[in-house]
C-alpha cells in the first residue's frame, strides 16, 4: 500500500587505502551494512541507517596493520534525505516517477541511456547506479539488462560470481586506466539483482590480479513501519 516502506539492505565490504597508526600504507576491507526505508509512494523523506564499520580483512601492506580508527564508523549513523519524488529525476535517485517514465524497449531505452551519458563505461555505470536503488521494477530492470548487453565491452565475466555466498552471473567491464573490472551479479534463475563486485584485473598498486577489492549485495522487502529506535534518532 501507499503507506507502506520498502527496505532496501545494501551489505558487503569496500576497500579503504590509508596510513596506519605507525605511518606505513596499507588496504583494507571495510565491512559495514546500510539500510534505506523508501516511502512506496515516494513522497515521506527517505530514512537511512548507516551500520558500524569493522575490518574485513588486510588487502596489501605489510602484515598486522590496522587502519586508523579514525576512518571507521563507529558507530551507527541515522540520517535522511527529501522524499524520492521531490528529488530530481535521474538514473541515481531512484525517483518512482522518473523510472516509471523509463522505455522498456531496448533500442528506446539505450538512446534514453546513451544520450545522458558520454562513453560506455558511464553508460555501464549509470545502469549500476539505477539497480542499486532497488527500487527497479522487474520489466524495467529486464530492458536494463538488455541494454547492458549491447554496451560495448561488456561480457560475461564470472559465471559464478560469489558475494558474500551469493552466487550469480557477472557482467563486466575492464577499466583499463585502473586495472579494475568492475561487475554487475545477477541471479540467472529469476533476474534479481544480486549486487555488485570489483576485481583487481592486472597486479596492481601491491593488489593481486583477481582479487575482490569491494562487494555489495542489495535486497528488498516491503515493511509497514520503520523500526522505533530508528524513528526516535531520525533527524527532522
Amino acid at each position: 500500500t501507499p503507506a507502506q516502506w520498502w527496505r532496501v539492505t545494501t551489505s558487503g565490504v569496500v576497500m579503504l587505502t590509508a596510513q596506519s597508526s605507525t605511518g606505513q600504507l596499507g588496504a583494507w576491507r571495510l565491512r559495514a551494512t546500510n539500510v534505506r526505508y523508501l516511502a512506496v509512494d515516494g513522497s515521506r523523506p527517505t530514512i537511512t541507517v548507516d551500520g558500524v564499520e569493522t575490518v574485513d580483512g588486510q588487502i596489501s601492506g605489510p602484515p598486522g596493520l590496522l587502519p586508523p580508527a579514525s576512518d571507521l564508523v563507529a558507530s551507527a549513523i541515522v540520517s535522511s534525505r527529501p522524499a524520492p519524488k521531490l528529488q530530481p529525476g535521474a538514473w541515481q535517485t531512484g525517483n518512482p516517477i522518473f523510472l516509471a517514465g523509463l522505455p522498456r524497449d531496448t533500442s528506446a531505452l539505450r538512446a534514453r541511456l546513451y544520450a545522458t551519458v558520454g562513453s560506455d563505461s558511464e553508460a555501464f555505470t549509470y545502469i549500476a547506479d539505477a539497480l542499486r536503488s532497488g527500487l527497479v521494477p522487474a520489466d524495467l530492470r529486464a530492458a536494463l539488462y538488455r541494454v547492458l548487453a549491447t554496451v560495448p565491452g561488456v561480457e560475461i565475466t564470472s559465471a559464478k560470481a560469489s558475494i558474500d555466498g551469493v552466487i550469480g552471473v557477472g557482467f563486466g567491464r575492464l577499466d583499463d586506466p585502473h586495472s579494475l573490472r568492475p561487475e554487475i551479479v545477477i541471479d540467472p534463475t529469476d533476474g534479481a539483482f544480486v549486487g555488485e563486485r570489483t576485481v583487481v584485473e592486472r597486479q596492481i598498486d601491491g593488489l593481486m590480479a583477481g582479487t575482490v577489492i569491494d562487494q555489495t549485495t542489495v535486497s528488498r522487502a516491503l515493511v509497514s513501519t520503520v523500526p522505533a529506535n530508528v524513528v526516535a534518532r531520525f533527524p527532522h
